[in-house]
């Protein structure tokens, strides 16, 4: 999961425009959190049980 996090921080990187209302903190937290929720649907999808650890 975490690699899936610094997948999401690359696109917020490549993507990010500063001419935007929006600061990169915020972009890049949406875009890590869509990557991770994207990454999860995709496993329930595929029947893949996984185990987290807190």
């Amino acid at each position: 999961m975490e690699q899936e996090g610094y997948i999401g921080l690359i696109k917020a990187i490549k993507a990010y425009k500063p001419n935007t209302e929006a600061t990169f903190t915020t972009f890049a937290n949406l875009c890590i959190r869509r990557q991770l929720t994207t990454t999860i649907k995709k496993l329930i999808q595929t029947n893949i049980k996984f185990l987290m650890i807190l």
